[in-house]
């Protein structure tokens, strides 16, 4: 507060106190409730501005300087987004760039206005204001956030009777090659058979033949003898 300023309030609030003690139409002794209570709000919401900006002086500077900070923190997660997060979509990533852009756009306007302005008139902006603002980028990036991952894909059942199909088709054909297997074990079965006999067939040969040439051999030797007998008669 300049020392004019100061010096107005106080030569009003003199003015107030004198007026209270007045007679007459104009005075405040004989006053009707809603007059005072109309001059007590003046008074009031001047010394209110006195004070919101004493304070707003203090308030302000920190609420821009964190809003920048918040700002400048959200275009570098918002860049992640397409990998870490592909649950959020393409417009919804340009939702927030948009908002992030105004916010910074209206800062600027704003503190460009501020620094023309002294400090005792109303201030171009407050920490509210500042505060009001950041809510929307916090509640927008909050809903985002809170977007769920998509779920895997369940597998479908047209894979599961594909599955069932070719173990059908592998049972099938691991019959169909132990058949194989048994009618080239029985072919071979009888292919064995059939030279066992041939072989039996050509001993019993051989030995009728041996046979043949023993009783020969046995009649040739008995020729002899008699020969022989007859001779040395």
């Amino acid at each position: 507060m300049q020392d004019d300023e100061r010096e107005k309030i106080s030569e009003d609030l003199t003015l107030l106190e004198d007026w209270l003690y007045e007679d007459g139409e104009d005075g405040g002794a004989n006053a009707e409730l809603s007059v005072y209570q109309n001059k007590r709000t003046e008074m009031g919401d001047r010394v209110k501005a006195i004070f919101t900006r004493l304070i707003e002086l203090e308030k302000r500077p920190k609420a821009v300087k964190a809003a920048r900070d918040v700002l400048g923190s959200t275009k570098e997660i918002i860049l992640l987004w397409s990998k870490e997060r592909p649950q959020i979509t393409e417009k919804e990533t340009e939702e927030v760039t948009e908002r992030v852009e105004s916010i910074t756009t209206w800062l600027d306007e704003k503190e460009t206005e501020q620094e023309g302005k002294e400090d005792n008139v109303t201030p171009a902006f407050s920490s509210r204001e500042v505060s009001n603002k950041m809510q929307t980028l916090h509640s927008l990036v909050s809903r985002l956030l809170k977007k769920q991952r998509p779920a895997p894909e369940k597998p479908k059942k047209v894979k599961k009777e594909d599955d069932e199909e070719s173990s059908e088709e592998e049972s099938t054909k691991d019959e169909s090659e132990e058949e194989e297997e048994k009618e080239e074990k029985g072919e071979g079965s009888e292919e064995k058979k059939e030279e066992d006999t041939e072989e039996k067939e050509e001993k019993e040969e051989k030995e009728e033949k041996e046979e043949v040439v023993e009783e020969k051999e046995d009649e040739e030797k008995k020729d002899e003898e008699e020969e022989k007998d007859s001779e040395e008669l």
